[in-house]
C-alpha cells in the first residue's frame, strides 16, 4: 500500500533523509509557514527502510549538478531555495 508522507528538511546543503518504506518517489518541496517541507511517496508496509539524499542550494549558489531538480521554493521571508533529490535509493537496512 502506498503512502504519502512529508519530511522537514534544512534550508541549505546536503542532508540524507531515513524516509522509511520503499521505493521511495519525491513528489515536491513547499514551503509550509517557516519551515521547507519534502514530499514523498512510499510503500509504507515494507520491511526494511530507504535513506534518500537531498540538496538544497540558494539562488546563485555553486554545485555539482548530479541530483534531480525537484522544486524551487520561495519562503514567506522572501528566501529562494532549489530542491534536488538523488535518484539512486539505497537501502538503509543492508
Amino acid at each position: 500500500m502506498m503512502v504519502i508522507r512529508k519530511f522537514e528538511i534544512k534550508t541549505i546543503g546536503e542532508q540524507n533523509i531515513d524516509v522509511g518504506g520503499a521505493m521511495p518517489t519525491v513528489l515536491s518541496a513547499v514551503a509550509q509557514g517557516d519551515k521547507l517541507i519534502l514530499w514523498v511517496q512510499l510503500e509504507e508496509d515494507y520491511p526494511g527502510s530507504f535513506n534518500l539524499d537531498v540538496l538544497v542550494v540558494g539562488e546563485g549558489v555553486p554545485y555539482k549538478a548530479k541530483d534531480t531538480f525537484v522544486s524551487t521554493v520561495v519562503m514567506s521571508d522572501g528566501a529562494v531555495w532549489h530542491v534536488f533529490a538523488k535518484t539512486n535509493y539505497v537501502r538503509a537496512d543492508i
